[in-house]
């Protein structure tokens, strides 16, 4: 007989059963190595690029809302930066938008846009107030006011390319304390982000900050803690079970906590104050949502090969934006990462 027929005879082949076990083995392991290699690539893309101007930080998308905390700032835009409109003689030659009620964006301009809106103060005196821009993650903003008198003063410049180190407050929002004088003062915001550029305002009165700050601290805790634990329990069932399908559900959560920190400003205030990179992981952990989101899909809905087929192909898309997005390439970004992940939720809905 043929000695190589008999796989027994080989003592380096591994027995046929053996490997049969491959491919269960790679699909148990395979959401930990994707979460693991993707975190380690964006990591080292974004130090690698961070000393360059041209990097663009990926940044999550807040709900595109008017603040609540005061009344509604009627605000216009325009797509042209701060000093092109202040260069301007007559501001009637400026195309101003007015931006929809209850919405602040306009979605991803690739130029700087810039805000307008104006506060009135009836009074005789000069009162004191505080503008508030709960959105820590936008890359820079460029503020400045015109006082009834026609006077142009500019306020502090803030970014996030070494967040907080030009604040006024060191609270998880950015803060321009103003003084409005008897009459109409205009202030415009030059908004440059590569999300999308929003500019939720809100007027405070200087005694009313730290309680709006202290309520809205308490409840992202609150959230964060239901996160971290639902976490910490789906990977202890994850390790008892060994399913690839609640694996990948702890990929989706860890992205979901990881946008959900920048996004409240938790990550650059509170846990990696000193390393910014890890909130430009966010072009990283978002396709990782997205694909998470179709690979454990199967293991709980009863579904045909094409339509797995497709959640495969989506999953190839969104990997090939996660590789893409943070060398700063002029390639789609998270413009049609939104769209991708909302067909797919449509797709899987249907």
């Amino acid at each position: 007989m043929d000695s190589s027929a008999n796989p027994q005879s080989d003592p380096g082949a591994l027995p046929v059963h053996n490997w049969r076990q491959i491919p269960r083995l790679l699909r148990r392991w395979l959401p930990l190595s994707l979460l693991v290699s993707g975190l380690v690539y964006g990591l080292t893309v974004t130090s690698i690029l961070s000393n360059h101007d041209s990097i663009k930080a990926g940044h999550a998308l807040p709900e595109l809302r008017a603040a609540d905390h005061t009344d509604h700032v009627p605000t216009e835009f325009t797509l042209q930066s701060l000093d092109a409109i202040l260069a301007t003689p007559g501001a009637s030659t400026i195309p101003w938008t007015t931006t929809p009620e209850n919405h602040t964006g306009i979605g991803y301009p690739t130029q700087p846009a810039t805000f307008r809106f104006s506060l009135d103060n009836p009074e005789q005196q000069a009162t004191r107030k505080l503008l508030v821009v709960t959105a820590p993650s936008m890359d820079s903003i460029t503020p400045a006011m015109i006082t009834p008198d026609g006077t142009l003063e500019r306020l502090p410049h803030m970014g996030d390319i070494h967040p907080f180190s030009n604040r006024l407050y060191d609270l998880p929002q950015w803060i321009w304390p103003v003084t409005l004088h008897p009459g109409t003062t205009t202030f415009f915001f030059e908004v440059e982000n590569a999300g999308p550029t929003l500019l939720p305002i809100s007027i405070h009165k200087p005694e009313t900050i730290l309680g709006h700050t202290a309520f809205t601290l308490a409840w992202k805790a609150f959230i964060g803690g239901l996160l971290t634990f639902a976490l910490l329990f789906n990977i202890s069932i994850v390790i008892m079970l060994r399913r690839p399908g609640l694996a990948w559900l702890s990929v989706l959560m860890v992205g979901v906590m990881h946008s959900q920190l920048v996004m409240d400003g938790f990550g650059l205030w509170f846990l990696w104050s000193d390393w910014p990179q890890f909130n430009a992981l966010l072009s990283v952990s978002l396709p990782l949502c997205l694909i998470a989101l179709c690979q454990f899909t199967p293991h709980f809905l009863s579904i045909s090969r094409p339509i797995s087929s497709i959640l495969n192909v989506i999953s190839l898309a969104a990997l090939a934006l996660a590789i893409v997005t943070p060398l700063g390439l002029p390639l789609p970004g998270q413009g049609s990462l939104l769209v991708l992940a909302a067909l797919t939720g449509l797709f899987i809905l249907a």
